[in-house]
């Protein structure tokens, strides 16, 4: 599972820790991520459903597998990360219409393919971010 603030395939950090959280359960979670470090890149992929995904590397990273990559994506980026399948997911009582727009959006990410790399850019020079 991939660790916020880490790339993607490995544990090297690439963002500089601004806060963490002190007490209770959370003790050790990130509250707050400052710049990015410069062994941070973003690669950009053209996904099998015509979308694209950004994802995050170091550089030892840059040509990673792309069944690893994708396996990562489909476990994090998508299920973990979007907002409504997030809170889908969180309810313990879900009408038919929400169960079944939950396992649709499932289906459609365990089926995402890497099609191909459209772009990489260290993430320092990415405006925004």
């Amino acid at each position: 599972m991939k660790r916020p603030g880490c790339c993607t395939l490995c544990e090297t950090p690439v963002r500089e820790i601004v806060s963490k959280h002190t007490k209770g359960k959370l003790k050790g979670e990130v509250i707050q991520f400052g710049p990015w470090l410069d062994n941070a890149w973003r690669i950009t992929y053209l996904m099998s459903d015509g979308s694209t995904a950004d994802i995050t590397f170091c550089e030892e990273h840059l040509d990673g597998d792309s069944e690893e990559i994708r396996k990562v994506y489909t476990e994090r980026f998508l299920w973990e990360e979007d907002p409504e399948i997030r809170a889908l997911k969180g309810s313990p009582e879900r009408t038919a219409v929400q169960q079944h727009a939950v396992e649709k959006e499932l289906d459609r990410v365990l089926n995402l393919k890497i099609e191909k790399e459209v772009g990489r850019r260290m993430w320092k020079f990415v405006d925004g971010a």
